[in-house]
């Protein structure tokens, strides 16, 4: 019942804080049967959150043990099925409690239920996908002597952030192909070191759905290329979920034309687009001021007006619960990796605490069928919120003077950029 009423209150909260959340191989999850989740982890405890809001299995969770020292956390680590792992900096005597966390985690797998769990062994806020360690080999292989499983369903899957650090930005998450242990381990009845050979298979196939930038100390390149880029490639039409391989299609296929490019090229395309940019501060802005028609533009100034209208009681009630939670976090959160999940985590509680608030207040004045009506219209005027400040991002240039003088040789730069860029 907790797990559930998590699961419905993500999903809220996602949608709010990103923009669009494209997932795509859902259907290679089974239904039934032993399932083992293998995922990137860039984003510390954002990536199980996600996972487990937006497909249909329930998860259990392997997780950083020392979560589990803190007694006020304990009741919502247990109900949302979270099983501690230790890791070599928590000391050898925490490392010798792994044995009870595999022990726990065969008995998961063995009752059929879906095991999650990150094979990097570390959360690190990168774009490449960093090497395996052994563990899920160990647990996959274990999971089979141990218990006897007559099957294990191996999905790996990879998730992207554009950044996770600001809200209003996409996720991409995509499900692989389903492996088959037992298929596995038929072929490779004769392999002598199967835990090295299973690690190295599963590497293969985690590359295949983590989108991993060559160049990892040009980065910030791949971002500017992927605004761009997103304006022809994968425009924005609607917010929350979208269950499509439209998101993955694209950041694969522009990150593999950008990993082809040797680092001078790079530079240059930096070079290229930090000119294009000039003194204006919004890329998105600028790229799109110059390639949409009259009728889109109007089309903006139109959703701004509505949204903005629909938008603004949820923002001012709202909104001073959203700012403290974003400032609180600031100074309290000094590892980037933790910042977005804990931020969604506060803004959950605080925005909980507001509409309780609210609803006591709103009854004092209305009926109490008048005050879920006010408090839904709440709910909905925030996302509507949302939707403005996404729209809000293409207007700063739309109709302005210097880029239009400018047009001609912007737009002529712009295409010097695309042809860099391997003709995408």
């Amino acid at each position: 019942m907790v797990y559930r009423i998590f699961k419905i209150w993500a999903q809220l909260a996602f949608s709010l804080y990103f923009r669009r959340i494209f997932i795509s191989g859902i259907e290679q999850i089974p239904k039934k049967g032993a399932v083992l989740i293998l995922v990137n982890h860039p984003n510390s405890f954002l990536e199980p959150c996600v996972i487990a809001a937006f497909q249909h299995r329930n998860l259990h969770f392997l997780v950083r043990g020392d979560m589990f020292e803190k007694k006020w956390l304990l009741p919502i680590l247990k109900s949302t099925n979270q099983i501690p792992i230790y890791r070599f900096k928590d000391g050898f005597e925490k490392l010798r409690s792994n044995k009870s966390t595999f022990d726990q985690a065969y008995k998961v797998l063995a009752k059929q239920h879906t095991l999650m769990m990150f094979p990097e062994a570390s959360s690190e806020m990168v774009k490449y996908l960093r090497p395996l360690q052994k563990g899920a080999a160990r647990l996959a292989l274990g999971s089979f002597e141990n218990n006897n499983l007559d099957e294990l369903i191996i999905v790996p899957a990879g998730i992207q952030y554009y950044d996770a650090t600001k809200s209003r930005n996409d996720v991409i998450l995509k499900f692989g192909e389903a492996i088959s242990m037992k298929s596995w381990l038929a072929m490779n009845a004769n392999q002598e070191d199967k835990i090295n050979a299973l690690t190295a298979f599963l590497q293969g196939k985690m590359n295949q759905v983590v989108v991993s930038i060559a160049h990892q100390d040009l980065q910030s390149i791949y971002d500017k290329a992927y605004t761009m880029a997103e304006n022809d490639q994968l425009p924005y039409k609607s917010s929350g979920l979208q269950n499509t391989e439209e998101g993955y299609t694209f950041i694969r296929t522009l990150f593999t034309k950008l990993n082809q490019l040797s680092g001078d090229s790079l530079s240059t395309l930096n070079s290229k687009i930090t000119t294009y940019q000039g003194t204006f501060s919004n890329l998105k802005s600028l790229d799109c001021s110059l390639i949409f028609n009259l009728i889109d533009k109007l089309k903006i100034i139109f959703f701004l007006i509505v949204f903005f209208i629909l938008g603004l009681p949820g923002f001012i009630l709202y909104a001073p619960s959203l700012v403290f939670s974003k400032q609180y976090i600031r100074k309290k959160i000094k590892h980037n990796t933790f910042y977005a999940p804990v931020r969604i985590a506060v803004n959950m509680a605080t925005h909980l605490v507001c509409t309780i608030l609210f609803f006591f207040v709103f009854e004092i004045f209305f009926k109490w069928s008048e005050t879920l009506l006010i408090l839904s219209y709440l709910q909905i005027s925030l996302f509507s919120f949302a939707i403005f400040m996404d729209f809000s991002r293409y207007s700063s240039y739309l109709f302005n003077l210097s880029v239009f003088n400018k047009k001609k040789e912007l737009l002529d730069l712009r295409n010097e950029i695309f042809s860099l860029m391997n003709g995408l």
